[in-house]
């Protein structure tokens, strides 16, 4: 691999036009950098990932179905502060995933429809987010935490071509050390107010920027309704403040305050 010490490489396939892209982390000059290895070329450093992690592999695949190869990095200068990214090979900048500050080991994994799942830990809790089908936008940001006894958190892999994220961590114990651990993890909901007009509230249920139909949004102190076409659903509720809730099968759910007038 072109560089002075090149570190950590991953490799990634696009599944339409075969392209074969390896990234890996540039120890002496700082930052990620990827190369096409199918079709040579020259080789691209990511803007804005001198936040690069040194002893974790460089998360970066192609798509289920779709176009593309893509690079999970930390976007900044600062591997303590930089925020979770993702970059399209040969694309001019980066996509941010979350606004989170400080995110550690940073994956990437495949979802059917051409999503891609993102995940990283920080402060000993672990974060997951998925994409919409055209990998542009990512919905709500999953958080969990490990098991009850986990002292640390050293790295992460995962496995979304079903759908859900299956996520390993390799984790320290205080009683039984180093241990490997799984969970399953379930894309989150958006639930968003979208008008409040003379007590009438609509709200819309999204799954990455995509409207969800069927999905049952519950208020307190009022009957639960499905979602309709375009994920929305109103209400009608009493003046003063009130927390509604969204929930479906295979989803984690999604929660929002609205005052309603």
């Amino acid at each position: 691999l072109p560089g002075r010490t090149a570190t950590d490489p991953g490799v990634g396939v696009d599944s339409v036009g075969g392209r074969v892209v390896v990234a890996w982390n540039l120890l002496d000059e700082g930052g990620v950098a990827a190369i096409s290895v199918s079709s040579p070329g020259a080789r691209r450093t990511i803007p804005g990932s001198r936040a690069a992690q040194l002893q974790h592999r460089v998360g970066v695949t192609g798509r289920i179905g779709a176009s593309g190869v893509y690079v999970a990095y930390i976007a900044g200068d600062n591997q303590f502060t930089g925020r979770p990214a993702v970059w399209r090979f040969g694309a001019g900048r980066g996509r941010l995933v979350s606004r989170t500050t400080g995110a550690r080991d940073i994956c990437v994994a495949p979802a059917p429809g051409g999503r891609l799942w993102v995940f990283w830990h920080r402060d000993g809790r672990l974060f997951a987010t998925r994409s919409d089908p055209a990998a542009t936008r990512f919905g709500a940001v999953v958080s969990l935490d490990p098991p009850r006894g986990t002292r640390s958190l050293h790295d992460l892999a995962g496995e979304g071509s079903r759908g859900p994220l299956d996520l390993m961590a390799l984790l320290t114990r205080a009683r039984t050390g180093t241990a490997n651990w799984h969970q399953r993890v379930l894309p989150g909901l958006t639930l968003s107010v979208v008008a409040v007009r003379r007590g009438l509230v609509t709200f819309r249920v999204l799954d990455a920027g995509v409207p969800v139909p069927g999905a049952r949004v519950s208020v307190a102190g009022a009957r639960s309704r499905r979602t309709r076409a375009g994920g929305l659903v109103s209400f009608r509720l009493a003046p003063g403040s009130h927390r509604a809730t969204a929930a479906k099968r295979d989803y984690a759910p999604g929660s929002v305050r609205v005052r309603a007038g």
